[in-house]
């Protein structure tokens, strides 16, 4: 059987195939950013890349290449509202982050959430 491909996956090659052509598209990512992108969205990493030119356009970076275009995504597109779902559930970058960074992830997504007149049920 073949793997499992995650949401949007490209079906032309392998996930390392489409991390280097994100940055190839997007030359100011990291490897590591290409992989996480690559392996977590698939093709619908360009739906968090949008038309950025460098990092800053990815917005604030809350720690661990964890940046607000994805987080905005996340919420936009994967129905996250909770810290929780952003940092374990959907991406694992929890094992990474500080509480401080965790609780700059809380005061975000509260505001955003506000701001866009979002539901906080899940």
């Amino acid at each position: 059987a073949a793997p499992r491909q995650p949401p949007g996956a490209a079906t032309d090659g392998s996930r390392e195939d489409y991390a280097a052509k994100l940055r190839r598209r997007y030359p100011f990512l990291t490897e590591s950013l290409a992989r996480h992108y690559s392996r977590t969205y698939g093709s619908n990493t360009e739906w968090i890349l949008g038309e950025a030119t460098s990092l800053l356009d990815l917005g604030e970076d809350f720690g661990h290449e964890f940046y607000e275009a994805e987080l905005k995504y996340l919420v936009d597109h994967e129905w996250v509202r909770r810290t929780e779902d952003a940092i374990w559930r959907r991406t694992k970058e929890g094992m990474w982050l500080t509480a401080e960074q965790q609780s700059r992830i809380t005061q975000w997504l509260a505001a955003y959430v506000e701001k866009h007149q979002l539901s906080l049920a899940s």
